[in-house]
């Protein structure tokens, strides 16, 4: 149960100091020429009326992309914006392995110890821009940690398998090279999350449509940044 608790102060300290950045909303390049083709790619997923979801592009730790596309509420015509909530579902695992490895670099606790896994935590597209960025660097943990994170595990019997910590690893990407990503789901949510270190781009979709196809989308977002 002291784990769990150390875990949890973790969990909120890190995720709190990264909607802290000075990297905001407001500091989105929407301007960026590939602009209007991420806005044709979206418009082929949502209908006027319709449930959609928010978009955010980061590149080179700079967010050059963000924005909110259908219906945050369909009763009241309440429009998705960078601020709407969403629930993360299997993407929050990220957050809970960030803290333990933060813990684990202050010696708290160790890998072997038991912890808790993924629950029912909201973000907005802005939230998680600031969580992408704040990924690189030494913000939330060092080097030699964040290159662990992002390595493929093995079970207990040896074999190895395609996940990091909170994290999917394809060791062959689409750029010969690792690819990082992570998706959700839950009654009405679909959530994805990608980072395609090649290239230092990563890209974030949340949606209040489970059944929108985010990772088809977001492979499409993708080819716009070579």
């Amino acid at each position: 149960m002291n784990n769990v608790r150390q875990i949890a102060r973790c969990f909120f300290s890190a995720f709190f100091s990264c909607l802290l950045l000075c990297h905001s909303a407001e500091g989105a390049n929407n301007d960026d020429s590939r602009s209007s083709e991420i806005d044709t790619i979206a418009g082929a997923y949502v209908t006027e009326g319709s449930p959609g979801f928010a978009i955010a592009v980061i590149r080179q730790g700079e967010l050059i992309f963000l924005k909110g596309y259908g219906l945050a509420e369909i009763k009241s015509g309440r429009s998705i914006d960078v601020d709407s909530s969403f629930r993360l579902a299997s993407v929050s695992k990220q957050f809970t392995a960030i803290a333990i490895a933060m813990l684990a670099e202050r010696g708290k606790l160790k890998y072997e110890d038991d912890v808790y896994g993924d629950g029912g935590i909201y973000a907005t597209v802005s939230d998680m821009a600031n969580w992408a960025i704040a990924l690189d660097g030494n913000r939330l943990i060092n080097e030699k940690t964040r290159k662990h994170i992002f390595s493929t595990g093995h079970l207990n019997n040896g074999k190895r398998i395609d996940y990091g910590f909170g994290w999917r690893v394809e060791p062959d990407g689409n750029d010969a090279g690792p690819l990082i990503w992570h998706s959700g789901g839950w009654v009405g949510f679909s959530t994805y999350i990608v980072i395609y270190p090649a290239r230092d781009l990563k890209i974030v979709v949340l949606s209040n449509n489970s059944g929108l196809k985010t990772y088809e989308m977001t492979e499409k977002i993708d080819k716009l940044y070579p």
